[in-house]
C-alpha cells in the first residue's frame, strides 16, 4: 500500500483546492471556476457576432451552454467528489484510537496518490480524439479557420480545441475517480478489509451507520449523468448520432451503469451480511445452550442443576428475542430502497432525454434537407 502522507501523486486540482479553496465560502478557487464557464460563453458568443459564425441560435447557442457548464460542473466538482469520498470512507469511529477501523480510508487515498492509473485512463480517453482531430485537420482544415482564413477565426479554433481538450481531461479525471472509488468498494466486499467496517445493525439509518457511504454514491451517481447528458447535448452539431463522440458518451453512459447499480447494492449487502453472521452466532449459541441444559437434565436432579436450567432458560428466550430482532432488521433492510431506486431512474433518465433532444434535432436537420431536394409544389 502507497504511503498517504506522500502527495507525489496527488492530483493538482485536489492540492490546489485544499490550500486555497476552503479559506471561505466564497474563495477564489469557486470564482474561477464558474468563471472559466462564463468566459467560454462570452468568447464564443463574442467571435459569433464578430466573425458571423458560429451562428448564435438553434443548437449551437444549446452546445455552447452545455460546454461552459461542464466546465464550470467538472472543476468544481472534482476536488468536491474527493473530499466528500474521504468523508463517506470515514467510518463511524475511524478516528477513534484502536483497530485498523480506517483501513478503507487508507485504501481509498493510496489510490488517489497513484499516478499510473490515473494517466492510463487520461491517455485512453483523449487519444481517440486528437487523433481524429488530426486527420479531420488534415483532410479539410480546422474548424473555423477553414472557413474564413483569418486571424480571429484561428483564434477561435484555438479556444474551440483547447476548451474541448481542458473538458475530456476534467471528465478522464471523473472517470479515474470512478475507477478508484469502484476498487475501494470491492475492497470492501472481498478481502478482509471487510471485517474491518463498523457496522451497527441497530443504526437509525438503517444502514448499519453507513448511511454517509450511499448517500457519496447517490450524489456522484447524479453528478455524473449530469455530465453524460451535457456531453451529449454538446456534441449536437455537426457531428451526428453516428459519430465517434456520441459512441464515446454512450460507452462512459454504459460505464456509469456498469459501477453504480451495482455499487448502490454494496452496502445493504454489507448489511444484510453482518445480520446473517450476527444471527448465524445466535443459532450456535441457542444449540450449545441447549445442549448444555441436555447435559444437565441427563444428571441427577439438584436445587443448583435446577437453577442452572432455569438459567440457560432464560437466556435461550433472550436469544430467541434477538433472532426475532435481527430478522425484522433483515426484512426492513432490502438490497434497494425505493427511494435509491427512484434517484437512480432519475439521474439515468437525464442522459437518455439528451439523446432524444440530440435525435429530434438530427430528424430535423434530416426533413430539412430532404424538403430542399424535393421540387417546388406547382
Amino acid at each position: 500500500m502507497a504511503d498517504t502522507g506522500r502527495e507525489d501523486g496527488r492530483l493538482w486540482i485536489d492540492s490546489l483546492y485544499n490550500r486555497v479553496g476552503r479559506q471561505n465560502l466564497l474563495n477564489w478557487y469557486n470564482i474561477l471556476s464558474i468563471f472559466s464557464g462564463i468566459a467560454l460563453l462570452l468568447a464564443f458568443s463574442a467571435f459569433s457576432h464578430y466573425l458571423g459564425y458560429p451562428e448564435w441560435e438553434g443548437n449551437n447557442i444549446i452546445v455552447i451552454l452545455s460546454m461552459s457548464l461542464i466546465l464550470i460542473l467538472l472543476f468544481l466538482g472534482i476536488p468536491y467528489v474527493m473530499n466528500r469520498s474521504r468523508y463517506a470512507f470515514s467510518f463511524p469511529g475511524s478516528h477513534e484510537p484502536g483497530p485498523s477501523n480506517n483501513e478503507a480510508l487508507k485504501s481509498l487515498e493510496s489510490r488517489f496518490n497513484q499516478k499510473k492509473d490515473r494517466n492510463i485512463i487520461i491517455i485512453l480517453v483523449i487519444l481517440p480524439f486528437l487523433f481524429l482531430n488530426i486527420i479531420a485537420i488534415l483532410q479539410s482544415g480546422t474548424i473555423f479557420y477553414g472557413k474564413g482564413g483569418t486571424s480571429a477565426a484561428l483564434l477561435l479554433d484555438i479556444i474551440n480545441y483547447g476548451a474541448g481538450y481542458l473538458i475530456l481531461y476534467l471528465f478522464a479525471i471523473v472517470l479515474w475517480i470512478v475507477y478508484v472509488i469502484s476498487e475501494t468498494l470491492r475492497d470492501i466486499r472481498e478481502t478482509p478489509l471487510r471485517n474491518t467496517i463498523p457496522v451497527d445493525v441497530n443504526a437509525i439509518d438503517n444502514l448499519g451507520g453507513l448511511g454517509a457511504l450511499q448517500e457519496f454514491i447517490l450524489a456522484f451517481l447524479t453528478y455524473y449523468f449530469v455530465i453524460v447528458a451535457l456531453l451529449i447535448l454538446s456534441y449536437l452539431p455537426p457531428g451526428g448520432i453516428w459519430s465517434y463522440e456520441m459512441l464515446f458518451v454512450v460507452i462512459v453512459f454504459l460505464t456509469g451503469i456498469f459501477f453504480f447499480l451495482p455499487n448502490l447494492g454494496a452496502i445493504r449487502k454489507l448489511v444484510r451480511g453482518k445480520i446473517m453472521e450476527m444471527d448465524g452466532k445466535i443459532n450456535k449459541c441457542v444449540k450449545d445452550e441447549r445442549d448444555r441444559i441436555q447435559q444437565l437434565l441427563s444428571d441427577p436432579t439438584t436445587p443448583e442443576t435446577t437453577n442452572e436450567v432455569s438459567r440457560i432458560q432464560n437466556l435461550i428466550t433472550f436469544y430467541q428475542d434477538q433472532h426475532t430482532h435481527l430478522q425484522e432488521l433483515y426484512k426492513n433492510n432490502p438490497a434497494f430502497s425505493i427511494r435509491t431506486i427512484a434517484q437512480s431512474f432519475a439521474a439515468l433518465l437525464l442522459p437518455v432525454l439528451a439523446f432524444m433532444i440530440e435525435v429530434t434535432s438530427q430528424i430535423s436537420t434530416l426533413m430539412a434537407t430532404v424538403q430542399g431536394w424535393l421540387p417546388p409544389p406547382p
